[in-house]
């Protein structure tokens, strides 16, 4: 096996010194990095930043976003079965990573515990940004881990060339018998861009040798299920529609979107699994019923004046609520009603310095009531102000 990795990098190697250097170079330059303020390629920026599309990006998608980057280096993934699965970086979890689409806030509660799935599906992915060190201090001072940046086209920059684009993706595993099917269609003309996408995933409970829980191997309980993992189903769905007005130095443009997730909570106790198996019913697990409608702004005006070359605006609202279900009935119910904002002012350069100023903004305002609301409702406002400036030398 090491002698066929090494001969497939060879081989690599040589393909791409095959390339003649305009091509390689063009390779390069389609890669932008949208996280940041200035439009550069991952190979231009001095900071740390892994940015995954096209191919490699189909290539590892998963049904959450948890899994799907957990092979990439340094990022390991809190997974908590097939629904509830957050990025690691580096050994730093929960609110140390911050998770965005579009460079707005996912504005979800999965940094509150490790049961709390992420609300962003990466079906829809067209683009996702890793960043670590500095660059993440753009997004406020407790993204210590890192900040991952999911980017969609939800709210389309430019129309197709042909005035009509689509795409659709099947995928579908045995382990679980899981079936995910996304599709994606954009359209619009010279003034005016749009764009429509839905996702769903399904799967049953995965399929493993022998018992699942320790116990039932040391003891061999027959109470629990031999070769599944009980309650490790799902189902997820998501949909949503963007349009954008495309004049000649400036856009605007506004999504809704909206995220489902009903998912089983894998590895409790004996008692519960013994009820479920003698009532031939899934009702006495531990589940989690989510549902999250956000709405997205974004606009962009170009060459504003001499002292000023673009100005950007995102924006984002949602509102959040997932209930944590026992024996068939609510235990706990969680509501997040977020709201997010920033400006950014990309300047001409002085001098040799070239970067931007801005500040950003939001509101939460939270609460949990029930069985296990351990932490009391709270509303919260946060201002940030930041800069970033760069200058090239010999």
């Amino acid at each position: 096996m090491r002698l066929v990795r090494i001969l497939r990098l060879l081989a690599a190697a040589f393909a791409f010194h095959g390339l003649s250097p305009a091509i390689a170079q063009s390779v390069l330059e389609e890669i932008h990095v949208t996280g940041v303020p200035i439009n550069q390629s991952p190979g231009e920026l001095a900071q740390s930043v892994t940015v995954l599309r096209d191919e490699t990006l189909d290539r590892i998608r998963a049904g959450n976003l948890g899994e799907t980057l957990a092979g990439q280096l340094g990022i390991s993934s809190s997974f908590f079965g097939a629904g509830s699965s957050r990025p690691i970086i580096r050994g730093l979890a929960g609110p140390r990573v911050r998770t965005m689409e579009d460079g707005i806030d996912s504005m979800d509660l999965s940094g509150l515990s490790i049961d709390h799935a992420v609300s962003i599906d990466p079906l829809v992915a067209q683009q996702i940004e890793v960043f670590r060190g500095p660059t993440t201090l753009l997004y406020g001072s407790g993204a210590v881990g890192g900040v991952i940046n999911t980017v969609t086209n939800r709210i389309p920059e430019t129309a197709p060339a042909d005035g009509l684009d689509a795409a659709i993706e099947l995928r579908g595993d045995s382990v679980s018998d899981g079936q995910s099917a996304g599709i994606a269609v954009d359209g619009g003309g010279a003034n005016v861009a749009w764009h429509l996408d839905a996702a769903s995933r399904s799967a049953d409970d995965y399929e493993i040798p022998g018992f699942a829980d320790l116990d039932a191997i040391v003891l061999e309980s027959t109470s629990e299920p031999a070769g599944i993992v009980p309650n490790s189903d799902l189902e997820t769905e998501s949909l949503a529609a963007g349009i954008s007005w495309l004049g000649d130095n400036s856009l605007f443009g506004v999504a809704v979107s909206s995220f489902a997730a009903n998912y089983g909570l894998p590895g409790h106790h004996e008692e519960e699994i013994a009820a479920a198996v003698q009532s031939n019913s899934d009702s006495e697990f531990a589940r989690i019923d989510l549902e999250q409608t956000r709405v997205d702004l974004k606009g962009e005006w170009f060459g504003v004046s001499e002292g000023i070359q673009v100005i950007n605006f995102r924006a984002g609202v949602n509102d959040y609520a997932h209930v944590e279900l026992e024996g068939g009935a609510i235990g706990t119910r969680f509501d997040n009603e977020a709201f997010e904002a920033r400006i950014e002012v990309l300047h001409s350069p002085w001098g040799r310095w070239q970067g931007a100023i801005g500040v950003q903004f939001g509101q939460r305002k939270f609460s949990a009531i029930g069985e296990e609301a351990f932490v009391p409702p709270v509303d919260t406002g946060s201002v940030g102000l930041f800069m970033i400036e760069q200058r090239d030398t010999d």
